[in-house]
């Protein structure tokens, strides 16, 4: 069953937008996010389309779209990075912040672009099972705008105090059964 989300900005005076959507997994199939994009749209600077999507880093340093998985009693996570133009990346950690490296056995997930009267969506389209994650699973999801004047703006889950931090296990709020 689909769970819905409302992402909330860090600094709510600065956005100029809404993020919401929906998660939605059934074992052994993809894990479906769906992330709404609606307000003042031609404030963000978006990636250029492309043809050839590919893995790439630093996709946090322009708009992309985040997730982080992880078992319920476990401290080891993955961290995803999706870009609307189809770029993608992925990062394994042992415990907050200790990065083991990229999961080399990750098929690329599918990312689709949807215009709608609400503003813009993405679909994201993730097989997880090479990950070999137990039931039930921990998500976090955020969301990174570069806005058109080149400040980036922070979006998550979870209300984010001094400095965004995407890592921090509270902010793995919602739980797949």
């Amino acid at each position: 069953m689909a769970q819905s989300f409302t992402l909330i900005p860090f600094e709510p005076d600065r956005a100029n937008c809404t993020i919401s959507g929906a998660i939605d997994y059934t074992a052994p199939g993809p894990l479906d996010i769906q992330y709404q994009f609606s307000g003042e749209l031609t404030e963000i600077a978006w990636p250029a389309a492309t043809n050839k999507p590919q893995r790439k880093d630093k996709l946090w340093q322009q708009t992309c779209m985040e997730l982080f998985i992880a078992e319920q009693h476990s401290e080891r996570y993955f961290e995803f990075n999706f870009s609307p133009n189809g770029d993608w990346q992925s990062y394994e950690f042992l415990s907050c912040r200790s990065l083991l490296g990229q999961p080399k056995n990750i098929k690329p997930p599918i990312i689709d672009k949807l215009d709608n009267r609400e503003g813009v969506s993405y679909s994201v389209s993730l097989d997880i099972t090479p990950l070999s994650l137990a039931m039930p699973l921990q998500l976090g999801l955020s969301t990174v705008l570069l806005q058109a004047c080149g400040d980036l703006a922070y979006f998550s889950l979870l209300p984010q105090t001094d400095t965004p931090d995407f890592h921090l296990r509270e902010g793995f709020k919602l739980t797949l059964e």
